[in-house]
């Protein structure tokens, strides 16, 4: 009878190690992804800044910013999706994104990432694009690789993979020029998890 009480209870302990070895490699596994973070704010001119911080002490590939935004484009309401690669950030470093950047279309253009740089929105103005005056932004999300090439989204929340499905009726939108990039102070980094 002790051999059977004992066996059990060796059971128990070996099921419990496992379980908080499962939780260790998953909190490993998300540790880098946890440390990038995104979201908007309005500046003093109230334009909405988007920003995208990697406080961890390696790179993240592959960026995109992601997010949904009502607005106009004249007298003419729009609403736009935006998915703009940003590529690789290095550690330690912010990604910033402003309002006054943003153009849209009265044509209903079928999103895609923007995988360029614009600078010469002279084709646009031609194309029916114009400046985008904001109502309001949404699903602002970074999409990334992290060190180990596992991709993750991070918005609210963190979910590993990269896929976005567009609501029907958005069209696609277009920064004009670079995102603003900066490092952080070294204090801001670490390779804790928060």
């Amino acid at each position: 009878m002790f051999t059977g009480v004992a066996t059990y209870f060796s059971a128990e302990v070996a099921r419990d190690q496992l379980q908080q070895s499962k939780e260790a490699a998953e909190r490993a596994k998300r540790s880098q992804a946890r440390l990038i973070s995104i979201w908007a704010e309005n500046d003093e001119n109230d334009d909405i800044i988007i920003h995208v911080l990697n406080r961890s002490r390696d790179a993240i590939s592959d960026t995109e910013v992601r997010f949904l935004v009502k607005g106009s484009v004249g007298k003419e309401a729009v609403r736009t999706a935006f998915d703009i690669s940003a590529q690789t950030m290095p550690p330690c470093s912010q990604l910033t994104l402003t309002s006054r950047a943003l153009w849209a279309s009265t044509r209903n253009y079928p999103a895609r990432v923007q995988k360029y740089v614009i600078d010469d929105m002279s084709w646009y103005n031609s194309h029916g694009y114009g400046r985008l005056a904001y109502d309001s932004v949404a699903d602002i999300t970074a999409v990334f690789y992290d060190r180990d090439g596992l991709l993750w989204t991070r918005g609210e929340g963190l979910t590993e993979g990269g896929a976005w499905h567009l609501p029907g009726g958005y069209s696609q939108g277009i920064y004009e020029g670079k995102p603003k990039r900066s490092n952080l102070t070294p204090g801001e980094c670490t390779d804790e998890t928060p």
